[in-house]
């Protein structure tokens, strides 16, 4: 009986939910919906990472519940293992009645129900190693417990309804992966070559923003995994890029990453330039002045880059400017600096580093503008 409601339920990449017309050479004709009550990830994913990453969320298995008359709960049959991404429906159900689901969810892909694909078991196996899985999350939806009600879900007749009263997953059981972030350095070479001669990548220096974190040398294209972090924080990462036997780098970027609790991710990176930028901190430099963005004091400033005709339009106080697209040298800026009637009030004369692919802030001194007291 078991194997009948479990060749019942219909597991869907796309939502079926309704698509009744159909064709035939002698006319048109329709059938009707069928009637369905589909559990979708979108509802109680939130927060876990659904990937194909070593400690994701990689699938899960959905039960549901008729618990029309809740003295006498019935269980359905189980789905099979489906993907994280994918929502699965069920047609054992019944219009009028009213159903809740329970979810298990799982770091491993390519799992079996137990007793195979029409068992309608809720247990799984690992097929490469025969051995059953316990689940790492879990979670319900329309489930009432001592700490919170839930709305059930009632079956319409032809019509496809989402489970909904979900709470997110919850972890029940610790990961069998670090929280960790993956360089992949290949991914930010581009155009470039690994190589001992001119013009190709020979090694890396890869410099994590973190002050508790050291820095690494790097074969090109090589993997660096930054391992244990802490969870749920952004990391930052700065790219040097060196030709063979060169002391300075040639090429400059950064890659970024994101860590969640138990799961390995990788990092998303720019790819290497030679160039990069330089930037006029106003509110910084006035922080560390006698004077003050504000409407008493400056209220707007223009920076110039000598030597190269670049300046800036008036800009707020408070706000930077970046001067991009620049190859690596020493750089002076000249910044003048004004009140709110336009009157000319400080000027700073800058000097910064330019390095490849990073942005770099500029040194100041500062004066009053001729004729300030």
């Amino acid at each position: 009986m078991l194997s009948a409601r479990r060749l019942s339920i219909l597991t869907a990449a796309v939502w079926l939910a309704t698509a009744p017309a159909c064709s035939s050479s002698s006319g048109h004709s329709e059938e009707p919906s069928p009637t369905l009550v589909t559990v979708s990830p979108y509802t109680f994913g939130q927060g876990v990472v659904c990937g194909d990453f070593p400690g994701a969320w990689k699938s899960y298995v959905a039960t549901l519940t008729d618990v029309t008359d809740p003295s006498r709960p019935f269980i359905l049959a189980s789905s099979n293992p489906v993907p994280c991404s994918m929502p699965v429906s069920f047609s054992w159900v019944v219009p009028g009645h009213e159903y809740v689901a329970e979810i298990d969810g799982y770091e491993q892909r390519d799992l079996v129900s137990f007793g195979g694909e029409s068992s309608g078991s809720r247990h799984v196996i690992d097929p490469a190693t025969g051995l059953e899985m316990s689940p790492r999350w879990q979670t319900t939806c329309g489930k009432t417990t001592e700490h919170a009600e839930a709305e059930t879900t009632m079956a319409y007749l032809q019509r496809n309804v989402v489970v909904g009263d979900c709470r997110p997953l919850s972890e029940i059981k610790p990961g069998t992966s670090p929280t960790s972030l993956v360089l992949d350095l290949s991914t930010v070479r581009g155009a470039l070559v690994c190589g001992q001669q001119p013009g190709q990548v020979s090694r890396f220096r890869v410099s994590p923003d973190d002050p508790a974190l050291s820095a690494l040398d790097a074969d090109c294209d090589e993997q660096l995994t930054f391992s244990p972090l802490d969870p749920k924080k952004r990391y930052r990462f700065h790219i040097e890029g060196f030709e063979s036997e060169a002391s300075s780098p040639t090429w400059g970027t950064w890659c970024e990453g994101r860590t969640e609790a138990g799961v390995s991710l990788p990092t998303a990176c720019d790819p290497l330039v030679t160039q990069g930028a330089l930037q006029v901190d106003m509110p910084q430099l006035l922080a560390s002045s006698p004077y003050a963005c504000s409407p008493e004091d400056i209220v707007s400033y223009r920076a110039l880059l000598l030597g190269y005709s670049l300046a800036s339009e008036k800009r707020n106080c408070s706000s930077p400017v970046v001067f991009p697209g620049l190859e690596p040298t020493t750089y002076q800026v000249l910044i003048d600096a004004f009140d709110s009637s336009g009157r000319e009030r400080l000027n700073a004369f800058c000097e910064g580093q330019v390095q490849p692919g990073q942005i770099v802030d500029v040194h100041c001194q500062i004066k009053a503008a001729e004729g300030v007291e």
